[in-house]
């Protein structure tokens, strides 16, 4: 009766998981450069549309006209948060006049370009503020005949006019009155807002995602390889250990991309951290893809993957008739 042949072992070994992490993070670097890099190139399309410049335009014009706002090197700032790191050469009182000039302009455009209710909702709530403020106990503003004014019994300097009545209600109530109230600025910002989180983010960090992920795998077929996993060498196999077939490799790539890196955007990265977990702590540390498609990582300093069980054969079948072959050649 014929003996059956001993069969011949294909040892792989689960790579360290230092190895692991670092091989993550290269891929994870490549990813988030390219996807900079994307967003910043989608940015710059959708600024440049037609559609984008009428609305930035327009949003400028509002801010200008506002008396609000203060144009520097192109870009606009709150006179709140402007004019304390930009009056080296202007006294409290210039300041303070400052800010006095842009809400009398700013109650003059909201009666202009909105409607006089408008205008009296805001100088109604601009009113009972400054009368609402008092230092040790002491108002610094009063109310007389219907008209209101700076109390001339108290001791308040321009600076602390500055710094605790006008500084805030441009903060805290001037500002937001013109969010509201400004015409078509929600309405352009909500344009800018849902690109913004809608399209330009997402769109750049899937096209990175692809880039990474799922490309670089089908070039290196045999080990279904990233760059940071090729580098550390680091290969992905099957349930059968053999090398991972296009489809289950479409599946793995769609779950990394779509489950865990896209859903992590909206999800403070919960997905990512459970992925993470399962990598650390799972009996055969595979992440959340890897587990839900029966993949694992191999280290492939000393192995090979193999891309079905004949192949595998006949090369051991090789190895095992091949000769022993001598030769000498010259030390370069």
């Amino acid at each position: 009766m014929e003996e059956k042949a001993e069969p011949q072992k294909i040892e792989y070994f689960h790579p360290m998981f230092h190895r692991r992490i670092f091989a993550d993070l290269i891929d994870a670097l490549l990813m988030l450069t390219l996807a900079i890099l994307l967003f910043v190139g989608f940015r710059a399309a959708l600024l440049a549309s037609p559609e984008s410049q009428m609305r930035s335009k327009r949003m400028e014009e509002n801010r200008s006209e506002s008396g609000l706002y203060v144009e520097s090197d192109g870009q606009f700032s709150l006179l709140s948060a402007y004019y304390p790191g930009n009056s080296d050469t202007l006294s409290s009182q210039e300041v303070m006049n400052k800010y006095e000039e842009g809400l009398t302009k700013f109650f003059t455009f909201l009666g202009g370009k909105v409607s006089s209710e408008a205008q009296n909702t805001v100088e109604a709530d601009y009113d009972g503020f400054r009368l609402s403020l008092r230092y040790d106990d002491v108002p610094y503003f009063v109310e007389s005949g219907g008209a209101i004014s700076k109390n001339s019994a108290a001791t308040m300097t321009y600076q602390q006019y500055s710094d605790n009545v006008y500084r805030p209600y441009y903060s805290d109530h001037a500002e937001g009155y013109f969010t509201v109230y400004a015409p078509h600025f929600v309405e352009d910002t909500r344009y800018f807002s849902f690109y913004l989180v809608l399209i330009e983010v997402p769109c750049a960090v899937f096209v990175a995602s692809v880039l990474v992920f799922f490309v670089p795998p089908l070039f290196f077929k045999r080990g279904r390889q990233t760059l940071g996993k090729a580098l550390y060498k680091i290969g992905r196999v099957d349930s059968r250990f053999l090398s991972v077939k296009l489809g289950r490799y479409c599946g793995e790539s769609a779950i990394l991309i779509f489950a865990i890196v896209l859903f992590s955007l909206v999800s403070f990265g919960i997905p990512l951290l459970i992925s993470f977990s399962l990598m650390a702590f799972s009996k055969k540390r595979q992440d959340f893809p890897d587990y839900m498609l029966g993949i694992e990582e191999v280290d492939l300093t000393d192995s090979k993957i193999y891309h079905c069980l004949e192949e595998a054969e006949l090369e051991l079948e090789h190895q095992k008739t091949a000769h022993v072959d001598f030769r000498a050649e010259e030390k370069p």
